[in-house]
């Protein structure tokens, strides 16, 4: 799972336990390649199913899809930030711009609160997340590292907890998905109407 630049979460970014079954293993090289099949067998001291492991590996991708999600949006959303302080820095003093000024900052500051409800900016080390708030990525982070164990029962409790949790992204997404669409492109007109260039969304 991706990372984001100057955070700290508790837990770990690692993906889920492969669910046991047969694999093709292929070695290149020097331009040869020899495959030939692996079988990865379950924890033999434990009495479940290939339904149990199944559920589990779903659960767990489904929670690290929402974190790579969240993770990736918030990069994302921090180069759109860069480039809106940029231009105010740029056409701050030239009066007949106030109004993309204005509105470049209103933007920056709605990213500022969205991103809040996301991470925990202020967490930079494992004794943070005594002093800081969790946020929704590390709250996932967390019901994964639960139920990426050993034992592949996945509770009902998990469950709801991960459908409550991707409900709350959801919710962010559609924030994010109107502010880029709603008050990015209005600032990128009023930018066109200027003679001052858009601003961009980063890959």
């Amino acid at each position: 799972m991706p990372t984001i630049d100057e955070v700290y979460i508790e837990g770990s970014y690692n993906g889920g336990r492969i669910v046991p079954g047969i694999y093709s293993v292929t070695l290149k090289v020097d331009g040869q390649e020899q495959s030939t099949q692996l079988v990865l067998q379950g924890d033999p001291r434990i009495n479940v199913s290939g339904a149990d492991y199944a559920q589990q590996d779903e659960l767990l991708k489904k929670l690290e899809q929402d974190v790579t999600d969240i993770h990736v949006a918030v990069t994302r959303m921090r180069g759109v930030q860069k480039q809106l302080n940029e231009l105010v820095e740029l056409i701050v003093n030239d009066a007949s711009k106030t109004e993309a000024v204005k509105a470049a900052r209103g933007i920056v500051e709605k990213i500022q609160m969205w991103e809040n409800k996301l991470i925990q900016p202020k967490s930079q080390s494992y004794d943070d997340v005594i002093n800081f708030v969790n946020k929704l990525s590390a709250n996932i982070i967390f019901v994964h590292g639960e139920m990426n164990n050993n034992v592949p029962y996945v509770t009902a409790g998990a469950i709801a907890r991960y459908e409550e949790l991707h409900d709350e992204w959801l919710v962010y997404k559609n924030d994010m998905d109107a502010l880029l669409k709603k008050d990015l492109t209005a600032l990128n007109a009023l930018c066109r109407s200027l003679s001052i260039g858009n601003i961009l969304l980063p890959e």
